[in-house]
């Protein structure tokens, strides 16, 4: 009897141990995050899987509820999650391992529109076409990051 559950967990043991040295788990990358503006339904992010076993695939929840998306992924194959509107999303990518998933946050913002205005610094007195005399003055708000 002793020498049938050694046997039985020595088994239990292998088989989990080559279960899990079979599968790589899944190695994701999440960037070229962009927030949506002025709280449209532009956000998006890219999700690109480097390492796993297929088959792949992610499923994408709004904390807030606001919206949901899913779908298939290949092995170093880019893939944008796109029109998404300004929340905390929950990330899920699922491979063809039974060890737990990968699973992250992806927070997409809100930013406020680019206005600008243009001042021509009037008066001008061009005199000449030759020699550059006029001037402009460009104001910019809003947005994420520099302008130029």
């Amino acid at each position: 009897m002793l020498v049938s559950v050694r046997k039985y967990l020595l088994t239990v043991f292998l088989s989990v141990f080559v279960l899990s040295a079979a599968f790589a788990q899944a190695v994701v990358t999440i960037d070229q995050k962009k927030d949506a503006c002025n709280g449209l339904f532009n956000g998006s992010f890219r999700i690109t899987v480097t390492s796993g076993d297929e088959p792949l695939s992610y499923f994408m929840i709004g904390i807030n509820f606001s919206q949901q998306a899913s779908g298939p992924l290949d092995v170093n194959v880019p893939a944008t999650v796109m029109n998404l509107r300004p929340d905390t999303y929950i990330l899920i990518v699922d491979d063809g391992d039974p060890a737990p998933n990968f699973n992250t946050a992806v927070v997409i913002g809100s930013v406020t529109g680019v206005t600008a205005s243009v001042d021509v610094g009037f008066p001008i007195h061009n005199t000449s076409c030759v020699t550059p005399t006029g001037q402009i003055s460009v104001t910019t708000t809003g947005g994420s990051g520099g302008y130029s």
